[in-house]
Order: structure tokens, then sequence, then C-alpha cells
């Protein structure tokens, strides 16, 4: 049983390294997608496959999760690096809805 679970651990940190991508030590430059990180690419790539009721539903999924990821890593995010990819990605947020504004 303690090699299962020295196993599993084993794999955990293996994946916890392979899902992060690091710069300097401890600075952290990507890593695995959050839930609405999934969700905005979800709805991304409906709308792009996509016409009608189905596309307005996914770009709006897509605007949603994006506002969500980028709101929490310009408040949370582990490093400025990524607190300024929140604070871009909200700006690129204002200026696609002000367009749509035309």
């Amino acid at each position: 049983m303690s090699e299962e679970g020295g196993a599993l651990a084993s794999l955990r940190r293996r994946w916890r390294k392979l899902s992060r991508l690091e710069g300097p030590p401890g600075f952290i430059l990507w890593q695995f997608p959050n839930p609405p990180l999934i969700l905005a690419l979800f709805g991304l790539v409906v709308g792009w496959l996509t016409t009608g009721t189905v596309h307005l539903v996914a770009r709006a999924l897509f605007v949603v999760g994006f506002a969500v990821f980028a709101w929490l890593e310009l408040f949370d995010g582990v490093n400025w690096f990524r607190r300024l990819i929140g604070a871009g990605a909200l700006a690129y947020l204002v200026v696609m809805l002000a367009g749509q504004l035309n």
C-alpha cells in the first residue's frame, strides 16, 4: 500500500512540474488553465465552429469565462507577471466589447 501511495505522490509531483512553466526559481510563467479559462477556451472554439444562437451563447461564455480569469489573475496572481496578464486580458475585453458597440 505504501508503494502505491508513493507512486501516486510521485505522479502528482510530476504532473505539477509538467503543468507549470517556471522562469526564475518560484516565478510561474504558465500553469494548467483554471476553470474560468477552460470555459473561455471552450466558448471560443464552439463560437468558431457554429452560427446563430449557439454562436452567440458560445461568445457569451467566452467573454464571461475570460473576464473571470482576467479578474482572478489581476487580483490574485502569484506574481507581477501573472497580474500583468490579468490586466492585459481585461484591457483586451474592454477594447473588444467597445468595438462591438459601433
